[in-house]
């Protein structure tokens, strides 16, 4: 029986060369968590496939911005080297959005005036 995605994620990590110390145990849960759901992707149906990306573009904003690379490296744990070229771009897109969503979202929120509670009697 192989050992799961997520055990296997930062000894592939390492294996291929990228320095690990840096990463803080949230980094760390991050990363084996988006090893999964690589997985998720290489055998999913459209469905999967859309969970998994939407699951590592959450992921991969809880991490350190320095560290976010190794989201993208993992694709080629899961599947083919030449993937990581064809997914980080949809991440980096699905980031993009969401960040600006999150932003805009904040500010209409910090604009508005605060709702005062209702008089009791």
């Amino acid at each position: 029986m192989s050992r799961p995605a997520c055990s296997d994620a930062r000894w592939w990590l390492k294996v291929n060369k990228h320095d690990l110390a840096g990463l803080t145990g949230q980094d760390s849960r991050a990363l084996s968590a988006i090893a999964h759901s690589w997985e998720l992707f290489a055998a999913g149906d459209s469905k999967a496939q859309h969970a998994a990306l939407m699951s590592v573009t959450a992921l991969t904003t809880a991490m350190q911005p320095q560290y976010r690379y190794l989201a993208r490296e993992l694709i080629a744990k899961s599947m083919e080297w030449d993937d990581r070229d064809r997914l980080w771009p949809r991440v980096e897109a699905m980031i993009t959005t969401w960040t600006h969503d999150i932003l805009t979202t904040a500010r209409e929120r910090t604009l508005q005036p605060p709702i005062k509670p209702k008089a009791t009697t």
